[in-house]
């Protein structure tokens, strides 16, 4: 594995259009499923269904689960989460996000 000796720095956005705004229902580190190493960093947007969501960074969408409706403010429903998975290719991180 090569590590890279220096960090490059990404102008990160949103993940929603520019001049749109929506309050977190959860921040990093939040006690209810943001409290382990994976989702840590997690930041949740309380959108709704229809509203557009863009790639915070250049990436390529490789994964989409759209089709589950059930689920409950519960963890044991976060295998059957709705969610994007993008690759980021400038930093080589995969990212998935919520829908």
């Amino acid at each position: 594995m090569m590590i890279a000796k220096t960090i490059k720095q990404n102008n990160i956005a949103l993940p929603f259009p520019k001049g749109k705004t929506y309050n977190i229902m959860q921040s990093n580190k939040g006690s209810f499923s943001h409290d382990d190493d994976y989702n840590k960093y997690a930041v949740d947007f309380e959108m709704k269904t229809g509203d557009t969501i863009t790639s915070a960074d250049d990436g390529f969408v490789v994964g989409v689960i759209k089709d589950y409706e059930f689920g409950k403010d519960d963890k044991k429903w976060t295998p059957y989460s709705n969610y994007i998975t993008i690759y980021h290719p400038p930093v080589g991180c995969l990212h998935n996000m919520s829908i």
